[in-house]
């Protein structure tokens, strides 16, 4: 792939281009979902792309493509260059560094070396634990993403890396009378299978029910407009979703 990027780059500076970089990525997933011991969702998919930039008198030029094919990356390339065009815009410089490197992820286990009946058998695990009186629906969840990187540039750097991400989760549905709560709690993070290897599973989901369970029996906070005390990290997290989102139009 790097060699496709690289003439994708030269095509751009042939066509004008200043400066230029081409990346690709691809992302590989899996996903398990479980509800009440049965297995509900068992996915593998895998995606990904290549962008491309160009440079001229101050202007980004931008192009995509999802897709490996090397025509589609060059008319891609072409049309970066092209909607770079235009009236300069300052009297910027660009002075990037060369960097020439090859990063492998941090993790102790990678997902990739752990079969999925493995994975399969952790989820249905978290499900069984969370079995207990009063709970109605138990679910259990795994989800890896596997982000394989490569980017080049008109002045030699040279860079791939990999980005592993995984997640593991419990949720209990609870219910008594006309009352349903449900609690969910797992961990999640730039890390490797070991985030699920080194979780006591039995205790984890056996925890999950009882929160349910407990919630049941709480009281509802009064409405209104109230003087509140919250932790720094909830108030960043509550400008980040309602404040964050909005203005970014994601």
């Amino acid at each position: 792939m790097q060699d496709i990027l690289l003439k994708a780059v030269r095509r751009m500076e042939s066509k004008g281009a200043q400066f230029c970089d081409a990346k690709a990525q691809t992302v590989r997933t899996i996903g398990v979902q479980s509800i009440n011991g049965d297995i509900r969702q068992l996915l593998q998919r895998n995606t990904g792309g290549v962008c491309l930039r160009a440079w001229i008198d101050g202007r980004w030029g931008y192009g995509t493509v999802t897709s490996f094919d090397e025509y589609d990356i060059m008319a891609s390339a072409e049309a970066a260059v092209r909607n770079a065009i235009g009236s300069p815009k300052g009297k910027f410089r660009l002075e990037p560094d060369v960097i020439v490197k090859s990063l492998r992820p941090d993790v102790k286990v990678h997902p990739d070396d752990v079969d999925l009946e493995e994975k399969i058998t952790a989820v249905l695990d978290v499900d069984k634990a969370q079995e207990t009186e009063k709970v109605l629906n138990r679910i259990g969840s795994y989800a890896e993403e596997i982000k394989d990187n490569v980017i080049v540039n008109s002045v030699g750097s040279r860079i791939d890396w990999q980005e592993v991400r995984t997640r593991f989760g419990a949720m209990s549905i609870a219910s008594e009378g006309p009352r349903l709560e449900r609690y969910y709690d797992g961990p999640s993070g730039t890390a490797g299978y070991e985030l699920i290897r080194d979780l006591d599973i039995e205790r984890m989901g056996r925890e999950v029910a009882e929160e349910a369970v407990k919630t049941l029996k709480a009281v509802r906070p009064p409405s209104g407009k109230l003087t509140v005390i919250s932790d720094p990290m909830m108030s960043g997290l509550l400008a980040h979703e309602a404040m964050g989102h909005p203005s970014e139009a994601d």
